[in-house]
């Protein structure tokens, strides 16, 4: 474990990792590196992505991202956003 997981370990908290299988600067490799640091932490890999999986698959980012969401802050997220992934406002 190096330095930087060392010092996040106290931070153990549900993460959501989204990476873009195509990024030219970040081989794939790393997103599974992520859960060296994050030990609670789930990976999502689009194949149709690069650098910005936001910007290349939005719409897929935002399916992984939603449900993460309400697992993660529950009633909350469906009360601050008015959305839920079942039944979209």
């Amino acid at each position: 474990m190096d330095d930087l997981a060392r010092a996040l370990e106290p931070l153990r908290r549900p993460a959501l990792v989204i990476w873009g299988r195509h990024d030219p600067y970040l081989p794939v490799a790393y997103a599974e590196r992520q859960r060296e640091v994050f030990p609670e932490a789930e990976v999502v890999v689009l194949d149709g992505s690069g650098h910005w999986p936001f910007v290349d698959e939005p719409e897929e980012v935002a399916g992984a991202l939603t449900p993460f969401l309400e697992r993660v802050m529950g009633p909350s997220f469906r009360a601050w956003t008015g959305f839920s992934c079942s039944h979209p406002s």
